[in-house]
């Protein structure tokens, strides 16, 4: 007996036409998910705020074991997790390799990602609340 693949969890926008950081955050999670549909297992219930401060834009995130709901905004504080960075250091953590789902000190640009972090440059609020939720969003984020 064959057995059938597990679905690929839905990502979906709150807004009828996304645009900006929601269409780009949303599309990434679309690419990352179906490229590699075992990243389907790190979706668990949390609500993450990603803030580019330069742009003065952010997206929020609900992600449950079915998919992941993309708006553009924020919900004044009530994410599990929130990061806030420039639109250039966002990205730069979105590249960084990971080493058991943390930017990877041994490579160039895990070290440029981890130095950023350290300067504050890259701010993260709740990580010491929900690390794991922390790991599974970097995983489900990164291209490398």
């Amino acid at each position: 007996m064959r057995r059938e693949p597990p679905p690929t969890p839905v990502v979906r926008y709150r807004d009828p036409e996304p645009i900006g950081l929601a269409l780009v955050v949303g599309e990434l999670l679309e690419a990352n998910l179906r490229a590699d549909p075992d990243r389907a297992r790190l979706l668990r219930p949390a609500a993450v705020e990603i803030v580019a401060r330069d742009l003065g834009i952010a997206v929020r995130l609900d992600l449950d074991r079915g998919g992941v709901l993309v708006a553009s905004g924020s919900e004044d504080g009530r994410a599990d997790l929130v990061v806030v960075a420039d639109a250039v250091r966002l990205i730069e953590l979105v590249r960084a390799p990971l080493r058991l789902g943390v930017p990877d000190p041994f490579r160039p640009d895990g070290r440029r990602a981890l130095a950023a972090l350290l300067a504050g440059d890259i701010r993260l609020r709740g990580a010491l609340r929900r690390p794991l939720a922390l790991v599974r969003l970097a995983r489900l984020l990164s291209v490398s």
